[in-house]
């Protein structure tokens, strides 16, 4: 079968979108498809994914004027993550206004431009079955639906989160209005809806009333290093590390910053250490709780490091909002951390499918006291030193997590179906 790939996303652009449709592609080459993929790269993401695709597989559409307005806005950037800008509140405030009246359905909207006409030309050359298009951003809907209905070829639409009805959606009424017309234009003529929980399965079956099918983020166990070629520090303090994006009072760090420091002096047995875009606000939040002298920030990493990084960690840290919405979050960090098989320090909400899945395997805690972590962290402390370090959770912790398995189910539940001839 011959399927087109349409992500803004995709490697070597490093983002959890381009991991999971890089690894897709990769998968659907090893069963015997015919893959090509439309794909832009962003600018504001490392480029550090390995590609590992045969020549002529992808087609880069890039975005030039966004490439020179990130490059043009990057020393405003490193002075607002440093927390050194002046009138940093005034700004997010105007960019607010601009991506509210301007950026419909997000700040990709131009990349249709271009897009939509290489995708077109793709398809009148190759003829592929199907079209299978990876949000967010949105716009990358919108180009397989320009494409799919001009070649009159099924295509599916994936949510790795939601839109409109995402507790992250932000926007006034008006803008609110606009986006439901562009989601309902957009899924509501998809031939097929997938995403990645039974929650969020459920809040699109409720909205489109169509089936939507539940493929898991999972992980490509072959990147994971191996748990007995990982070298641990035995001694020193006890290091919990988190990798990704904090978002301040939603998933932030505060409560573990409040154990901390609710340790006096007992604080120096811990270090938290945290990997990737972070704004100025982690720090502020370590000093507000008397705590900066054991935490470090740095920028982000490749893929491989950020793995390498997890699996030598003695905790693993993992932050949730608690919102109601956040019960269908299952984020591919999670998958990461399973692989890793070290403890999960899971805070912020106790209920939803990241949560419940950590107590099900018994991977870790999920606390919400300021006591309970306290507790917990010192119990932690205590193995280190009964034991010499804290040794790998069961190989029952990590099992079935690989995406081959749910990719599987993609083939045989969406694609396979989608793809046979009409009768």
């Amino acid at each position: 079968m011959k399927i087109l790939i349409v992500s803004w996303f995709f490697p070597p652009t490093n983002a959890p979108g381009a991991i999971r449709v890089g690894a897709l592609v990769k998968h659907l080459l090893s069963t015997g498809h015919e893959v090509r993929v439309l794909a832009g790269r962003d600018p504001g993401c490392p480029q550090t994914l390995p590609v590992d695709l045969p020549e002529g597989v992808v087609t880069e559409v890039p975005l030039p004027f966004a490439t020179r307005l990130r490059k043009g806005l990057a020393p405003l950037e490193r002075q607002y993550r440093s927390g050194t800008m002046r009138h940093g509140d005034w700004l997010r405030i105007l960019y607010k206004y601009f991506q509210t009246l301007f950026c419909i359905p997000d700040r990709y909207v131009g990349w249709c431009l271009r897009a939509i006409p290489a995708g077109r030309e793709i398809v009148g050359a190759w003829k592929p079955d199907m079209i299978y298009a990876s949000a967010m951003p949105v716009t990358s809907l919108l180009v397989a639906k320009g494409v799919a209905k001009s070649a009159r070829i099924p295509w599916v639409a994936e949510m790795r989160d939601l839109w409109v009805d995402s507790h992250y959606y932000d926007m006034p009424a008006p803008r609110r209005w606009i986006d439901e017309r562009i989601e309902e234009s957009l899924l509501g003529h998809a031939d097929a809806l997938v995403t990645v929980s039974e929650p969020l399965a459920d809040a699109l079956r409720k909205r489109y009333r169509k089936p939507v099918a539940t493929i898991l983020n999972g992980i490509d166990l072959a990147d994971v290093p191996a748990v007995e070629s990982v070298a641990r520090r035995a001694d020193g303090p006890v290091e919990i590390i988190y990798t990704g994006l904090v978002y301040p009072k939603q998933r932030d760090p505060s409560l573990l910053f409040e154990a901390l420091g609710s340790l006096g002096e007992a604080r120096s047995d811990f270090r938290v250490v945290f990997y990737g875009n972070l704004m100025p606000e982690v720090l502020q939040l370590a000093e507000r709780h008397g705590v900066a002298d054991v935490v470090e920030t740095h920028p982000p990493v490749s893929h491989a490091e950020a793995l390498r990084r997890q699996a030598e960690a003695d905790i693993l840290l993992l932050l949730l909002w608690n919102n109601d919405g956040e019960a269908g979050v299952f984020t591919s960090k999670l998958f990461e951390y399973l692989a890793a098989r070290r403890p999960i320090l899971c805070l912020g909400r106790e209920e939803g499918v990241a949560p419940d899945e950590i107590r099900r395997r018994g991977a870790g805690a999920v606390l919400k006291t300021e006591d309970e972590v306290r507790s917990w962290l010192l119990a932690m402390r205590d193995k280190k030193r009964a034991e010499g370090g804290i040794p790998p959770l069961p190989e029952a912790v990590g099992a079935h997590i690989g995406r081959a398995e749910q990719f599987e189910r993609l083939e045989r539940e969406v694609l396979l179906p989608l793809g046979r001839p009409k009768a």
